[in-house]
This record gives structure tokens, sequence and C-alpha cells, in this order.
């Protein structure tokens, strides 16, 4: 990956995890950068398409673009960070991330 793209969604990241937030420095891994729509789904390797991840989120999230809703059973997208709000999808509870 080139090295001035992955600076500048690091950045833009404010050097934090986009999907739980853990600053980068608080993490004794190193971050990586995610595609949000998997290569392999058609995702690109642009700013619009990656995020800064804890290696605990993307691991977790992987290649996946969608999950099942425990509630309605249905499938739905998973979080974008860069079309929505993590205030609206998460929220911290002292050590739980909800």
């Amino acid at each position: 990956m080139d090295e001035q793209l992955r600076q500048a969604v690091r950045r833009h990241a404010r050097t934090r995890c986009e999907y739980c937030h853990l600053p980068e420095a608080h993490s004794t891994l190193p971050f990586e950068l995610e595609h949000i729509i998997a290569e392999k789904h058609g995702g690109e390797s642009t700013s619009e398409n990656l995020a800064w991840a804890c290696r605990y989120c993307n691991a977790y999230k992987g290649s996946n673009i969608a999950g099942i809703d425990p509630s309605t059973m249905r499938i739905v997208p998973l979080y974008h960070p860069r079309h929505e709000r993590w205030d609206e999808h998460f929220c911290w509870h002292g050590p739980l991330l909800v």
C-alpha cells in the first residue's frame, strides 16, 4: 500500500481505530490499514474505502460486509466509518463497547 495513502487514512482517523475508537498509542499491536469493503467484494484501495483499524477490530470484521441483526434476524450492512456516524451506532459503557 502506498505510504502516503496509509498516512492520510491514519491522519483522518486521528490515530485511533475507526471501529472501536481505541487510540493507537494505547495498543500493544500495530494498527492496520483495512478495506471497509473488501477487495473480494469489489472494494478499492482508495481513501474512501480504507479505514485505520486496531488488529482486533480488523480481524473480527475480516472481509465481512454484513451481519445478522439478532433482534430482527435480518441481514444488515456492517458499520461504514466513511458514511455513518460512530455515535449513532456505538457507545462506551465503562470498558464495554456497545
